[in-house]
């Protein structure tokens, strides 16, 4: 089934980023073409799910070449105000995870980076080099670290240490600190091929969702609402990224006080969580109801097509960053669902 997959992907990224690359370097001849060019591929997905920017804006991000020291991508995210860095890893099989010492070339170079170390890349690299310097100049600048394979989701203690290593050097000692401007994340197969299967547009996002106390509004328009816990929505994010929130017009707003505040409470007071936050509201053209015991209402899975988060974009976007799912599993957050399929053709607009 993993091999099924990896095929589908392939295909699809072919489809968004070819195009757009820089292939250049690579010659028609090589023995080592494609998976050189898959691994720009998913490098570049890697800025689409994190960033939710265009395909051609992060193909154009891709750094290709030799002397990269360990980056494949690099964007500057003006609108969050934030700095997305990654490295992929093309594995034909589906199975197995990037090598520790390649994710120790990746912390080196995401250091070379904050260093301005420019004699380690390749002089055409220079400029992204200072780019990406001036922006994490600007005060409040934040940084994620972003691993994408087609492997496994979980990375084994070497690898993780490499990355933990990384950001506790970054960070400070303090590696469970609220303030802390750079993160790291690790996305697989499961997640590349979650992100894909649903269509590239907003339109086109499906999520699967569990909601606690819900019930139900007929009159005028339909809609659910309930409680929902805080690692649903991390999964979310994980695997769609900003074009959760592309209908909302502030979007995630990148690190503020209200975030750090939220990031704060979902860590150190999960359990109060619903009762200082204002919660999530997104819109959908359809609901699926699993079926459930006759009068039961203590929880309900649901299935949401075309779904886009229009209120809550900063709660969403930071319990998405945090790490500490035990503390996730217990948050809870008010949410309510508005259906657009039999409602006016101007209510998702308003």
């Amino acid at each position: 089934m993993s091999s099924l997959k990896v095929r589908q992907i392939k295909a699809k990224l072919l489809n968004l980023f070819e195009k757009y690359l820089d292939l250049s370097d690579i010659s028609p001849t090589d023995q080592e073409r494609e998976p050189k060019l898959l691994s720009r591929c998913l490098a570049a997905y890697a800025l689409v799910m994190t960033v939710g920017c265009t395909p051609e804006d992060a193909a154009k991000s891709v750094w290709d070449g030799s002397d990269d020291d360990g980056i494949d991508a690099a964007f500057i995210d003006h609108t969050e105000n934030r700095v997305v860095i990654a490295q992929s890893k093309w594995i034909t099989a589906g199975s197995g995870e990037p090598s520790a010492a390649d994710i120790a070339v990746f912390a080196n170079g995401v250091k070379d980076i904050f260093e301005q170390e420019e004699d380690n890349f390749a002089l055409k690299l220079r400029p992204r080099l200072q780019a990406i310097g001036h922006a994490l100049d600007v005060p409040g600048t934040t940084v994620e670290v972003v691993l994408i394979s087609t492997g496994a989701s979980q990375i084994a203690k070497h690898g993780t240490a490499n990355l933990d290593r990384l950001l506790q050097e970054l960070n400070g000692q303090d590696v469970d600190d609220t303030d802390a401007l750079v993160s790291s994340t690790v996305l697989g197969l499961a997640e590349v091929y979650a992100s894909l299967a649903s269509d590239s547009s907003v339109e086109g996002i499906t999520l699967e969702a569990s909601l606690l106390d819900w019930s139900k509004v007929s009159d005028p328009e339909i809609a659910y609402f309930g409680v929902i816990d805080g690692l649903q929505l991390k999964e979310w994010w994980t695997v769609f990224g900003r074009r959760l929130v592309a209908k909302n017009i502030r979007h995630a707003l990148g690190t503020t006080d209200v975030n750090l505040q939220i990031r704060e409470t979902a860590l150190n007071d999960p359990d109060h969580f619903w009762y200082f936050n204002n919660g999530v509201t997104l819109i959908a053209d359809a609901a699926v109801r699993a079926p459930k015991a006759i009068g039961s209402k203590a929880s309900g899975n649901f299935q949401l097509k075309g779904a886009s988060i229009v209120n809550g974009a900063q709660t969403v976007s930071t319990l998405g960053r945090v790490e500490d799912e035990e503390s996730l599993g217990r948050v809870r957050v008010p949410i309510r669902v508005i259906l657009l399929d039999d409602a006016p053709a101007d209510l998702g607009p308003r």
